[in-house]
């Protein structure tokens, strides 16, 4: 009882430093608490996957390494993700008795949930079970972590793997013990191959450890090579690997190439003086009237600016407060050298993302990670304001224990209630609005027609249409291929391309679309264009 009580009283001014002491220190058991914390994390997450039940763009790519691993073609299953273990998951998902995407929708609802267990884990000790407790329950109630759980997509099993690394990466530094340091290098060999994010988790399995250095006396050598066991994991397990499950394929699978390129093309731009992008219609094919479509990356100012913006709603307002609060009221701790190893670690996240952003879009789910390690600091600042809350009014009400009770209940039902309004996904109504789309075509021309659309777009289309993916919406491609369906979605950097290619395809001789009204169209798709060839009766359908 009196620990319950606690969680409405003041914090802790300071907490212990483990890594500059030889103490563990001790770790009471709360197998309530974390019945309770994991039952709270459960409730919203189940509502969200009742209430919500569609596919994302991104599950269909995962769907078709997962349909190349069924067919043996391990070249194909690995061209896009690299070695990853999301296709894998989806494979064993896949041979359930169950329909695939209740299985994996419920495998996301599960990880999302099971991850408030590690995150008790290491905030309780790196500062303790109050803290820790609260920090819980703020995730267990974060509107766009609870919107984000349901969906087939890597994020929720990452989220695990994530704050089980820290977990164990964290224990094994304090507590120097072999098991620990294997344990940390196979969590961190599966996030790693999850999210490309996870390779930041090597700040904290290296860092640690140096700061434990001065304080391991006698168990130094211990120490080193633990970590150097841990760090080894990733190139053994992935030498394993390929020397065994994936020998018949043609090349060695390692991590996704495509960051590495995205990589190496920042750091040439760096090199390159500063001029004005070119507008959509200065950028031509071989084609001079047919404009191509172009997504300019911001640059500048107006990329911080956007990253400013969906970073603050990746947060949403109220917890991004009480983290500022927190930090704030705790900054003396918050820049102590055993935090400062978080912090850098989200710095270079936070950097990885806007190198992506350079030269490609972006979702706040990149940012979410950031959100997850500032918990502490979240339930730091909530309890700051409980206690200033009832400071500031005790002349008028006397605060007794069961009345602070109340009032925490009550700050913690205000949060969630203003959080409420952000608890949905930025672009669920694009993927409902894709997937609406694609079931109109089927449903108006049947299946296994040939369909070109932009990437990103293509992959719910074309699914629920169960169509052939042609290529992109290219003026060779169309003139080539002569799809039966072109869809162009009227993007607000493509605008003047969707209007040349209505005109061109339409009118150009030899081409021959039609392009479909959109009073035919289904309600929510107005701003999609859709041209159909006239040959075969198609446009009459």
């Amino acid at each position: 009882m009196r620990f319950w009580r606690s969680l409405c009283e003041s914090p802790a001014e300071t907490f212990p430093n483990r890594l500059s002491g030889d103490t563990v220190g001790a770790v009471s058991r709360r197998r309530v608490l974390l019945a309770l914390l994991v039952l709270v994390c459960l409730v919203p997450r189940v509502w969200a996957a009742l209430r919500w039940n569609i596919l994302w763009a991104d599950t269909v790519t995962y769907l078709e390494a997962t349909e190349s691993l069924e067919r043996g073609d391990l070249e194909s299953a690995f061209s896009v993700l690299g070695l990853n273990v999301y296709p894998i998951i989806l494979l064993w998902l896949r041979r359930l008795d169950v329909d695939w995407t209740a299985a994996g929708e419920w495998w996301s609802v599960a990880m999302a949930t099971l991850a408030v267990l590690p995150l008790f884990g290491w905030v309780r000790r790196q500062f303790d079970d109050r803290v820790a407790a609260v920090a819980c329950l703020l995730y267990a109630l974060h509107p766009k972590l609870v919107a984000f759980s349901p969906l087939i997509i890597r994020d929720p099993t990452f989220w695990f793997l994530f704050h089980l690394t820290l977990y164990l990466a964290w224990r094994a530094a304090v507590e120097i013990r072999w098991r620990l340091f294997l344990a940390a290098g196979a969590a961190l060999t599966l996030a790693v191959h999850t999210r490309s994010a996870g390779w930041v988790l090597l700040v904290p399995v290296i860092l640690w450890p140096a700061l434990r250095v001065p304080s391991a006396a006698g168990r130094r050598r211990r120490l080193v090579l633990g970590t150097m066991v841990c760090v080894a994991a990733i190139p053994v397990s992935v030498a394993v690997v390929n020397a065994t499950w994936l020998r018949e394929c043609p090349r060695w699978e390692m991590a996704r190439a495509a960051h590495k390129n995205i990589l190496q093309r920042w750091y040439e731009s760096l090199d390159e003086p500063l001029a004005p992008k070119p507008s959509v219609l200065q950028q031509e094919t071989a084609a001079p009237k047919y404009p191509a479509p172009l997504n300019v990356p911001p640059s500048g100012f107006t990329l911080l600016r956007k990253l400013a913006v969906r970073f603050v709603k990746a947060y949403t307002y109220v917890p991004l407060l009480l983290a500022l609060a927190g930090l704030w009221g705790w900054r003396r701790v918050f820049f102590r050298r055993d935090h400062q190893v978080v912090s850098l670690m989200a710095l270079l996240m936070l950097a990885m993302i806007g190198i992506r952003y350079s030269q490609y879009g972006l979702d706040i789910r990149y940012f979410l990670p950031v959100v997850c390690v500032s918990f502490p600091w979240m339930a730091l600042g909530l309890l700051a304001t409980i206690d200033g809350i009832a400071r500031t009014t005790q002349r008028r009400i006397a605060w007794s224990p069961r009345r602070r009770v109340w009032l925490a209940a009550g700050v913690v039902v205000a949060v969630v209630a203003a959080g409420s309004f952000d608890m949905k996904t930025s672009a669920g109504p694009l993927m409902h609005q894709r997937a609406e789309l694609g079931g109109w075509i089927l449903q108006r021309f049947g299946p296994n027609r040939s369909i070109a659309a932009e990437a990103n777009a293509r992959e719910l289309i074309v699914y629920y249409a169960r169509g052939n993916f042609v290529g992109k919406s290219r003026l060779s491609v169309i003139r080539d291929l002569r799809p039966d369906l072109v869809v162009l979605e009227n993007n607000p950097w493509n605008r003047d391309y969707w209007a040349a290619c209505s005109e061109t395809l339409v009118s150009r001789r030899g081409l021959r679309y039609d392009r479909v009204d959109e009073d035919r169209l289904p309600p929510g798709c107005r701003d999609v264009l859709v041209l159909v060839r006239r040959d075969e009766g198609l446009a009459n359908r």
